[in-house]
């Protein structure tokens, strides 16, 4: 017997329980409408009892959630979903687990929701429940499972998931750490996956088939192979990126800032020794001031601050070019996607030549 929700067989689901309620739960309560006005999509079709209760549990599961008590609102909407595994309910329960911040929960039931939704239903309703799952799968990590043989039993973190051939499309998981695994007869792979939130993770097990004896009796010693830690599948690629790009942006800008200082102090330094030559070439004689002429003492005492701030800026120069260097070469250590720059740690100490005056300039840090 199918259930029409909304139907007048059942006037205590009508649209008068969705028609005030606070502007938080609108996405709520357009999910509800959908249930109201549309018939469930189920694998089978429950008996009159079960439908009369789903019926019942799902009045009281939009009662207290039109309350705010989520909590009790998810506890009856489990029930009732237990009952008939409609797409309409799954929809409502996601939404109430978006609520309370159960966004595992919220993209199983969703997702569901989204497999099973039949083609007569509003797209407006459809692009909520669209919506509520984009939301979801921010906060989860979504891994691709495939299983071979068919018959192998999977595992996530040792939950059973079901048989190979009969796995959901996507399993969702909180960030973090999880094991993948996968047993045929006496045979056991296992994966382990470093997940991160709003990432997909294609994850293939193939469990070998047991090795028969030399009597051509499979062994019954049980095996279990690990096999390598999951990489991002190619999707991740339109995922946004975690990569910090801070520490990059700080080489890079005192990088760029020594060029800068060093390309300004060596065209100084260029002027000043310009500015000494020339004064040199007025005075009397190639070796005025060594002489010791009085007439050109106060020229050959300027001459010797000129040459001294030349040597000055150009020791100044090597420096802010060595503090490019360091800034380069630390922006590249530290780009995304080169070595785990987590581990690195690096020390850079440009130097000005040797016997000019000037500040040693390093680098040094761990990231």
């Amino acid at each position: 017997m199918n259930i029409l929700f909304g139907s007048t067989q059942h006037p205590e689901l009508s649209m008068k329980h969705v028609t005030t309620v606070l502007p938080r739960l609108i996405a709520l309560l357009v999910v509800c409408a959908m249930i109201l006005v549309s018939p469930p999509s189920r694998a089978q079709a429950p008996s009159e009892t079960e439908h009369d209760r789903a019926i019942e549990l799902f009045s009281k599961g939009v009662s207290a959630m039109k309350k705010r008590d989520f909590e009790n609102a998810r506890r009856i909407l489990i029930e009732a979903f237990a009952l008939m595994p409609a797409f309409d309910i799954a929809g409502t329960l996601g939404q109430v687990e978006l609520e309370l911040g159960l966004h595992r929960d919220a993209a199983e039931h969703l997702n569901y929701s989204l497999m099973h939704f039949p083609p007569s239903v509003s797209r407006k309703l459809k692009q909520t429940v669209e919506d509520g799952f984009d939301q979801a799968k921010q906060q989860v990590s979504t891994l691709r499972v495939e299983v071979t043989p068919p018959g192998a039993e999977v595992f996530v973190d040792g939950e059973p998931k079901g048989r190979a051939d009969s796995l959901p499309r996507e399993v969702f998981v909180l960030p973090g750490e999880h094991e993948v695994s996968a047993s045929f007869g006496e045979q056991a792979v296992k994966r382990v996956v470093i997940a991160q939130a709003a990432r997909e993770y294609a994850v293939a097990l193939d469990v070998p088939a047991p090795e028969p004896t030399e009597k051509g009796v499979a062994s019954s010693a049980p095996e279990s192979s690990h096999q390598p830690i999951i990489e991002p599948t190619s999707d991740d690629l339109d995922q946004p990126s975690s990569q910090n790009w801070t520490p990059v942006w700080i080489a890079g800008g005192v990088g760029v800032l020594g060029l800068a200082t060093g390309i300004t102090f060596l065209a100084t330094s260029s002027s000043k020794a310009s500015d000494r030559d020339a004064g040199v070439n007025q005075m009397p004689g190639s070796g005025a001031c060594a002489e010791g002429t009085p007439e050109v003492a106060a020229d050959c005492g300027k001459s010797t601050d000129l040459d001294d701030a030349a040597a000055t800026h150009r020791a100044l120069a090597w420096t802010g070019f060595g503090v490019a260097l360091a800034g380069g070469v630390a922006a590249a250590l530290l780009w995304p996607g080169s070595k785990d720059n987590s581990e690195i740690a690096w020390h850079l100490a440009p130097l000005t030549p040797e016997g000019q005056p000037g500040v040693t300039a390093g680098v040094s840090g761990a990231f």
